[in-house]
């Protein structure tokens, strides 16, 4: 398989503690062909209640716990992807990455659950890019397993870059608190919304009607 063909997903699924909620999302996840799976507000308290969980069945998986029935982050891998050598970690319950080579490719994915309150939310995103990032001297060992890395991440930030654009209900005038910050990581990262540079013009409600 071609790393560019590799099928990714993100996902806010708003709690999974009910069994047939996660037995429904696996089902849906394999007829869909994913590859892997980028979840948002799991609320998995901890993960000896992960471990329960029937995820490990299909998935490898890594779960960023929260200590209490809220937040949450997880990735899932398909385990017959078969991906050598993938480097899990998380924090705080709200971040979660895996890092590995695909077909000479050096990958770093993350899934983010950003905290609903500005406040918390621009501590939040300035710890995400030290986490998330590779520094230099990292990466020139590793340099033989891989170019630059290649980000990617998905999640539900709880606020929106353009309030014209992005922004469906709600306070008209909120919403904005974290897009300076997310213009740096994206900067520092080189990352970009690839939908929004197909659509420069196009409301979100567009792309989620309702």
């Amino acid at each position: 398989m071609n790393h560019n063909k590799l099928k990714i997903i993100s996902l806010n699924v708003k709690g999974m503690n009910k069994e047939q909620k996660r037995r429904k999302l696996i089902k849906w996840l394999h007829q869909e062909h994913y590859d892997i799976i980028l979840l948002q507000e799991t609320k998995c308290p901890n993960q000896q209640i992960a471990n329960k969980w029937i995820f490990g069945q299909h998935f490898q998986s890594i779960w960023s716990c929260s200590g209490t029935a809220s937040s949450g982050s997880a990735i899932l891998i398909r385990e017959d992807l078969q991906i050598p050598d993938v480097r899990f970690s998380e924090k705080g319950g709200r971040l979660t990455k895996i890092e590995f080579i695909w077909e000479n490719q050096r990958f770093v994915i993350a899934s983010v659950y950003a905290p609903a309150t500005p406040r918390e939310r621009g501590t939040f995103l300035r710890e995400m890019t030290d986490f998330v990032s590779i520094d230099d001297n990292e990466n020139d060992e590793n340099e033989d397993n891989g170019d630059e890395p290649m980000y990617l991440i998905g999640g539900d930030w709880n606020f929106v870059e353009d309030l014209n654009l992005d922004k469906f209900g709600g306070n008209p005038a909120m919403g904005t608190f974290g897009a300076q910050q997310i213009a740096e990581v994206k900067l520092k990262l080189n990352l970009e919304d690839p939908w929004r540079r197909r659509n420069p013009n196009n409301s979100i409600r567009k792309r989620r009607p309702t």
